[in-house]
């Protein structure tokens, strides 16, 4: 074949080589090196040129040269380099012959650095005697399988551990399945060919051998396959044996005591505690306390030690959400938080779930819960995290790339072709911003010639294809250098929906270097033949369809064909099918990279399978294009088969001492060096370098109480008295912690005297079994103290011989002694009552035939006293692998006592039946999904389902109430309750509807039902027909909202639909319109024409009112001819004009009356509700001022709140009023009076009950009665100190003569502002404790407004109050009779009626009827009544004859001077 001359190609050659190769002289010296040849001396580039291989060579070495240069192969030498270090190398010399002719190159030298190799083959000879002799002191043994021949190699340990005597080392399967028991001998073999058929690539398996002495020897063994075929069938595996005979003990000694345990207890619960309140001491387990890194030793239980864990904002946050379910009334709640560990600095988070279990006033008495560790899912967040801040850096970095790499950016509209460019594609085109447009003419001028009509062809085709990516080269002519550059470019196609392309973007860069370089490539595959001659390694090149082109001597010879049979060939035509796979996936996988890659590839010469490393790289021609490879492979069969062997007899130490989990240590007596292996140093936790090599590495974290008795154990063995030793003993771990160690060694080496030189041996972390041992003794333990504590017999029945057998406990229940039972089942038959015996029995086959399971109860005749007794028994059974039985244990216990509690509660569930069927409520009961259980016969009436149909049905479905305003239906009262945990009443206004349509008005209550442990079981729900008492409520309902003259809403009513819509203002940044209006020379009307006429006056305004008013707004009349007016969602401004009609329809407004015509008008005054939020007083006063403003502003006029003027003076009327209340208090300027409340039906058996009164001295000493200072106090939040100061006088000046009237009792009345103070109660509490009054004398008036708007902290008072002794009264009852609804949920010792209704009841009939209503109420709730300004003697007649229990007013006594009554 045709070589083309010259050195320039061999030195081309050369240099592409990965290895260190030169060029020689006929001397041998170096005429030329490649870069690899000086990296691996040390030289630069030129101090290579005349080196001679003598002068590079070891001196050790160098009298094997000889006197001149001769070829050789694979010959292994010592070098020096540079800096005087020495290394193995492997040499290789060919002579070029002819092939060089005319250069002054003679032979190519080849240099390959084996000194790894070398270093490693030494370890390995040292690691292997090492790992040997540790293999042989510790309890482990090693198996070596070779599957095709089918004998295993097997460590002398394993002929210990089945009692052989040392002897061969192999066997084969057979005679290894034959040692395996034959019931797991089935398993083992499906193991072992799940390894062989590739299925499983690791073997782990817990089975039985046969020992010499008949015994079972359990061996845990585990492999892995080292060596597989080409089919993926396992050739090779190795591992370890161990024996775990006595592991396997302690677990059938775990597994009886934990069968015993489940019979007796049921157990459970990691990481639970609970928590008692309020002391909040915490009661762990053991896993709680290993959460938290304590012990019940270091952790006392208190909140002070448990914030003390926490970080210290956890410790709030907890505190807080704790906090928030108590006041909230949660059931539980959940919540992370934090505890560090000192000996990890870590922190470990913590995720607890808690139910509280409360009160019945819902105080929580105590917390259970579960915690468990969450750091994982916390830390695998935290990962995400930083993801993501790499993935914003990877951006980054790609923009640098971008720049650092010079590509350029484009960006071409396919529509008008233009481009628009970055500044370096600008550079790269050789063009400027301002000299290039971006026009397609543009860019065409820049294009070669020659590459136009194929760039234009290409692009067309890209916008046609479909595809989204094209990649092109093509050369562009700078237009001011005239250089030629070759441009790649990457494109991507923005196509629309249709799939036309609407843009292009990509990025391109300058390829020119890359092409000329290619060219040159090209250019030395001549020069290449040379080298491929005088060469050893196989040199060859191929077309892109892998067909060889060029192969040198070596290559003819490995195929055994000629050069001109070898080209054109392809791998399928010289290899086997397998070989010729490989050979061309290689190649495809180097062209389609386009990166050079080195293979293993395995041709067969002459037979035998050869191992050659092979380098590959793409070859292309000069426009860059991959036109096929070029390679050059080496034989390293001999070099992989020692490689191997040295991986092997590594691998199979390695994996012995790994697999049996031990570390090694080797101890130098003669340098006091010990070696201690990585897994000696984990078992500690400590990393590699933590750990010295001195023995005190060991003594010294030895438990002292120890150490002394392992020295001595070792010093005999020193001796000579012991061929080796063991110890268990504790070591300090890095962590602090305590690890138990079983210790094992040997003297291996001693002197002549028999001094030890060295000892060797393992390290077994047996702490776990330690731990196993304890857990057995602590069940067994626990497992006596459950049978102890439930008085429960054991028995145990062995199914080979059919003998039971009891404990003591068992032969007391039957009276027995031991004699008295042979143990079959038939003599224990004999002491079970005859009409149990063939239950007994069919149970007992069951369970043995199918559930594995006996339980039922039983009754015996006691053998002594013949009593009957009631027996439960309960078994479980245990199988061998193929379903028959083995044995069974179980507990008989006695149960008389339930039983016969079982029978009186169904006595007394039958009465509570009939009790239930006879009561005049309705009752139904549900379980605990709001399933219904029961219905009494007044239930079954008024649903109109029979208890039958009903049974098993939701509630709802039965029970379906809805609001008797909107028709919405209610949710279920009985869910409710369940949901809540506690009591849950019904509001009024629900209505039941009955299985038939019909309607009545319903009042329920439903309370959960609980078991004796608080487990809720299910619900009872209790409902009346209220449908008269409903009717005659919104009757007075409405009368106490309305006007009875013009039936426009009152005051009250008024005031509560202003709060709402004050409310709604503030929160949802609405805008109304408050308006009051008082009626011009209405007193005219009513002086001159009567009363008559004026109320007839009154009902005319009314209905223009109503005219006036749109959908939503509210008219009310406040008050003789006051009215307001309330405007939703309305401007000032709209207001002004709504009124301004409204005045214009008065003034329209004709009243005749007796042939006398009247002229009506009104001053109206306006204010806006806005989200400013001001109080309800506020508000109206704001009106108020404002109608006044209009009425002396000339009548019949508007006038809007908000001036300057008219707020400044409001403000300093106000303020000079709170300055007076203010300056009072401090200058003592109050006084107390006292007003007699007199019993009418004599059963104060002579004593007296008094209100305390307050009245105000103004600044020239007169009386200022309440209604002048109270309004403003309240405004100015000054009602809590006049509180403090009536209390505060009452008890200190008052206190010894209150005392000494034994006979007397008083009220103090309370305001709202009092009661929504916290600290109120310990101030009162205090001044009562010091005047030493009994609390049973003193009351509290609290009035129903303030009850009302302050609910919650009113319940909380009354329930202090009453808890210390004092009483509670409403006052002013009755203004608002929705308060009806409260008085369940605040049950007071009496009710003050209003006295609006007490005065005019004499004349008028609706208001007898509503303070007729209110007494009834009262005494229905057990309160005592009393009836407000009672004035007169017709009155309190009145009041006396409808059986209200007090009265108070002038006709009983005036309020008179505290000091006067005593």
């Amino acid at each position: 074949m045709a070589v083309l001359q010259g050195d320039g190609l061999l030195r081309s050659v050369l240099d592409r080589a990965a290895v260190g190769m030169a060029l020689l002289d006929e001397a041998g010296h170096c005429l030329y090196a490649n870069s690899a040849f000086g990296a691996l001396f040390g030289f630069e580039t030129q101090e290579s040129i005349d080196q001679t291989l003598a002068a590079i060579t070891h001196p050790d070495d160098r009298g094997k040269l000889g006197s001149s240069v001769e070829a050789g192969e694979g010959i292994e030498r010592r070098y020096v380099r540079k800096d005087g270090t020495a290394f193995h190398g492997l040499t290789s010399i060919s002579a070029l012959g002819e092939a060089a002719a005319g250069t002054p190159f003679r032979f190519v030298l080849q240099i390959v650095d084996i000194e790894a190799q070398k270093q490693a083959e030494l370890q390995l000879a040292e690691n292997e005697w090492r790992w040997n002799n540790a293999l042989l002191g510790s309890e482990q043994a090693v198996w070596d399988t070779d599957v095709l021949t089918g004998r295993i190699w097997i460590s002398p340990q394993i002929r210990t551990m089945i009692g052989l005597e040392p002897g061969d080392v192999e066997i084969d399967e057979a005679e290894w399945a034959q040692r395996i028991y034959p019931d797991d001998r089935d398993r083992v073999h499906d193991a072992v060919k799940n390894i062989v058929t590739g299925r499983s690539s690791t073997f782990e398996e817990v089975y039985r051998l046969r020992h010499e002495n008949g015994q079972a020897v359990w061996i845990h063994a585990r492999g892995k396959v080292v060596r597989r075929s080409a089919e993926g069938k396992a050739l090779r595996f190795v591992g370890t044996v161990t024996d775990i005979t006595h592991q396997k003990e302690m677990e059938a000694q775990l597994a009886t005591a934990s069968e015993l345990l489940e019979v007796a207890l049921e157990v459970g619960g990691i990481g639970i505690f609970h928590v008692d309140y309020p002391s909040g001491n915490r009661h762990w387990d053991a896993r709680t306390h290993e959460l938290h890194g304590v012990t019940p030793q270091t952790f006392d239980g208190s909140v002070e030690a448990f914030n003390a864990l926490l970080s210290p904002e956890d410790a709030a946050k907890t505190k807080r959400t704790r906090e928030a379910a108590f006041k909230a009334g949660k059931s539980g709640y959940q919540l992370d938080y934090r505890i560090f560990l000192p000996r990890k600095k870590a922190y470990r988070h913590i995720r607890v779930s808690v139910r509280l279990i409360r009160r019945s006033d819902g105080t929580v008495e105590r917390a259970i819960g579960a915690c468990w560790d969450v750091t994982q899912d916390v830390e695998r967040n935290a990962e995400l995290r930083d993801t993501l801040a790499q993935l914003a850096s990877v951006t980054e970095r790609l923009q640098l790339a971008l720049e650092a790499g010079e590509v350029g950016t484009y960006d071409v509209d396919h529509t008008t072709g233009l481009r628009t460019w970055d500044e370096r594609t600008l550079a790269l085109h050789g063009v400027a911003a301002g000299e290039f447009d971006g026009s397609r003419e543009a860019y065409h001028r820049l294009i070669h010639p020659d590459d136009l009509q194929r760039l234009r062809q290409s692009l067309s085709t890209f916008a046609a294809s479909g595809d989204m990516f094209q990649w092109i080269e093509y050369r562009v002519v700078h237009p001011r250098s005239g250089e030629v550059h070759h441009i790649r470019a990457a494109t991507k196609a923005i196509r629309k929906p249709d799939g036309t392309v609407h843009r292009f973007v990509g990025v391109c860069w300058d390829v020119t270097e890359q092409v000329q370089r290619t060219k040159q490539l090209h250019d030395t595959l001549t020069l290449l033949e040379t080298v491929m001659r005088g060469t050893p390694d196989l040199i060859f090149a191929k077309d892109l369809d892998g067909r060889y082109l060029v192969a040198n001597k070596s290559y003819e010879k490995l195929v055994g064909r000629s050069g001109s049979d070898l080209i054109g060939k392809t791998a399928q035509d010289l290899y086997t099918a397998e070989v010729a796979q490989q050979i061309t996936a290689n190649d495809r996988q180097v062209m389609e990279s386009g990166v050079a890659s080195t293979f293993e590839e395995t041709p067969i010469n002459e037979g035998v399978r050869r191992v050659f490393s092979t380098t590959k790289a793409p070859r292309r021609n000069e426009k860059g294009e991959i036109v096929g490879i070029i390679g050059i492979a080496r034989d390293v069969t001999e070099m992989k088969a020692a490689a191997a062997a040295l991986r092997r007899s590594e691998m199979r130490w390695q994996f012995a001492v790994d697999g049996a989990g031990d570390g090694i240590w080797d101890w130098n007596r003669e340098t006091d060096q010990v070696f201690y292996s990585q897994r000696w140093k984990a078992m500690l936790g400590y990393e590699g370098d933590e750990i010295g090599s001195t023995v005190n590495e060991w003594s010294d974290r030895v438990h002292p109480e120890d150490l002394p008795g392992c020295l001595a154990i070792i010093e005999k063995h020193f001796r000579g008295e012991t061929p080796d030793f063991a110890l268990e003993h504790r070591m300090r771990a890095k962590d602090g912690s305590w690890r138990w160690i079983y210790d094992r060694g040997k003297v291996i080496e001693r002197s002549d005297d028999g001094k030890p030189l060295r000892c060797i041996g393992t390290h077994t972390d047996v702490t776990e079994r330690k731990r196993v041992e304890a857990a057995i003794l602590a069940l067994n333990q626990r497992l006596q103290l459950a049978v102890e504590a439930s008085e429960a017999g054991i028995f145990d029945l062995d199914f080979a011989t059919g003998q039971f057998t009891w404990d003591e406990r068992m032969y007391e229940l039957y009276e027995l002694s031991r004699d008295g039972f042979d143990g079959t089942l038939d003599h224990w038959m004999t002491f079970i009552h005859p009409d149990d015996v063939p239950e007994v029995l069919r149970r007992y086959e069951v369970g043995v035939q199918e559930t594995s399971v006996f339980s039922m109860d039983l009754r015996i005749r006691q053998q002594r006293s013949g009593a009957m007794r009631h027996i439960r028994s309960l078994a479980k059974l245990t199988r061998d692998d193929n379903g028959a039985p083995l044995r069974a244990v179980g507990m008989n216990w006695d149960i008389t006592d339930h039983v016969e509690l079982t029978e009186a509660l169904f006595e007394e569930k039958e009465r509570l039946r009939i009790t239930l069927h006879s009561i005049g409520d309705s009752v139904i009961s549900t379980d605990a999904q709001a399933r219904i259980t029961f219905m009494n016969p007044i239930a079954e009436e008024m649903t109109g389902w029979l208890a039958s149909e009903a049974a098993g049905k939701p509630l709802r479905d039965v029970f379906r109430i809805v609001d008797e305003q909107t028709g919405d239906a209610i949710p279920d009262p009985v869910e409710t309750c369940l949901d809540r945990m506690q009591p849950f009443y019904l509001s009024d206004g629900a209505i039941l509807i009955a299985r038939n349509g019909e309607r009545r008005s319903v009042r329920d209550s439903a309370a959960p039902v609980r078991t004796a442990t608080g487990e809720v079981i299910g619900a009872v729900l209790v409902f009346q027909d209220v449908t008269k008492a409903r009717t005659l409520q919104q009757a007075l309902e409405h009368s106490a909202n309305h006007d009875s003259l013009t039936g426009l809403p009152n005051r009250a009513a008024f005031e509560r639909e202003l709060r709402v819509a004050n409310e709604e203002a503030r929160m949802q940044r609405r805008e109304h319109v408050l308006c009051f209006m008082d009626l011009d020379r209405f007193k005219l009307v009513n002086d001159t024409a009567g009363h008559a006429a004026g109320d007839a006056l009154l009902r005319e305004v009314a209905n223009v009112l109503r005219r006036i008013c749109r959908t939503d707004d509210i008219a009310a009349r406040l008050g003789g001819d006051e009215f307001g007016l309330l405007l939703y969602d309305c401007a000032v401004e709209h207001g002004q004009k709504i009124v301004q009609q409204l005045l214009r329809q008065l003034a329209a407004l004709k009243f005749a009356w007796d042939e006398r015509t009247y002229q009506v008008g009104a001053s109206v005054g306006l204010t806006a509700i806005d989200s400013q939020g001001l109080r309800i007083d506020e508000l109206m006063s704001q009106a108020d001022i404002a109608c006044y403003t209009a009425k002396t502003a000339g009548r019949n006029q508007i006038a809007v709140y908000g001036g300057a003027g008219s707020e400044a003076h409001r403000n300093h009327r106000q303020a000079q009023v709170a300055a007076g209340i203010r300056n009072a208090i401090e200058a003592n300027r109050f006084r107390l009076f006292a007003q007699e409340v007199r019993h009418l039906n004599g059963k104060m058996n002579g004593g007296r009950h008094y209100e305390i009164l307050l009245r105000m001295l103004g600044d020239d000493g007169s009386i200022v009665e309440p209604a002048a200072f109270i309004p403003a106090s309240e405004h100015y939040d000054l009602m809590g100190n006049i509180d403090r100061w009536v209390i505060r006088t009452t008890f200190q000046d008052y206190g010894p003569r209150l005392a000494e009237a034994t006979n007397l009792s008083f009220a103090i009345n309370l305001s709202a502002n009092s009661l929504n103070d916290p600290f109120l109660w310990p101030f009162l509490q205090e001044e009562l404790d010091r005047s030493g009054l009994s609390p049973r004398r003193l009351h509290f008036e609290i009035t129903e407004t303030a009850v009302i708007n302050n609910l919650t902290a009113a319940k909380q008072f009354l329930s202090k109050a009453r808890t210390a002794g004092c009483g509670v009264m409403l006052d002013d009852f009755g203004t608002g009779l929705s308060s009806f609804t409260y008085l369940r949920q605040f049950p007071v010792n009496g009710l003050k009626i209003d006295g609006g209704f007490i005065r005019q009841m004499t004349e008028n009939d609706l208001d007898r009827a509503i303070v007729e209503s209110i007494n009834a109420v009262g005494h229905r709730l057990g309160a005592v009544t009393v009836a407000e300004q009672v004035e007169d003697e017709k009155t309190l007649e009145l009041v006396r004859e409808m059986g209200i229990d007090q009265a108070q007013g002038f006709a009983i006594a005036l309020p008179q001077p505290l000091e006067t009554i005593f």
